[in-house]
């Protein structure tokens, strides 16, 4: 029951990576407020990421390739939850979009965890 709950939840990172993009191309036609529109891509962004850990992987990955993610996503990870920290700390003006990046940072650990989960399961127990 829970797992198709998730499964049909996960299909809501399809319309949410659409709003991203419709956020990050917005300037293109309407450039009054450009970093409010990449402020809520960045936003629906980080939504997306979250709700595609709830999808169910048929086929495990290569550790190959689950290293080669690790190291793609860590150092993102690291910075956005810094510069984040750092701007709601010393700017108080850019509250929002630290708080988006947040969202982003918080949507690519989900990610994470669904890489070590993965390993996880695959290793033998001991």
């Amino acid at each position: 029951m829970m797992k198709k709950l998730f499964h049909y939840l996960s299909f809501l990172q399809i319309p949410s990576f659409a709003i991203a993009l419709f956020y990050y191309l917005q300037p293109l036609w309407m450039p009054d407020h450009p970093l409010e529109s990449v402020n809520k891509g960045l936003l629906f962004t980080g939504l997306a990421l979250s709700f595609v850990s709830l999808v169910e992987m048929k086929k495990p990955l290569e550790a190959r390739i689950r290293k080669m993610l690790l190291f793609l996503l860590l150092p993102p990870i690291v910075f956005m939850f810094s510069i984040s920290a750092y701007w709601l700390i010393y700017y108080p003006e850019a509250m929002s979009f630290a708080s988006s990046l947040m969202v982003l940072a918080i949507g690519m650990l989900s990610i994470l965890k669904l890489l070590a989960v993965e390993s996880a399961a695959e290793s033998p127990a001991k």
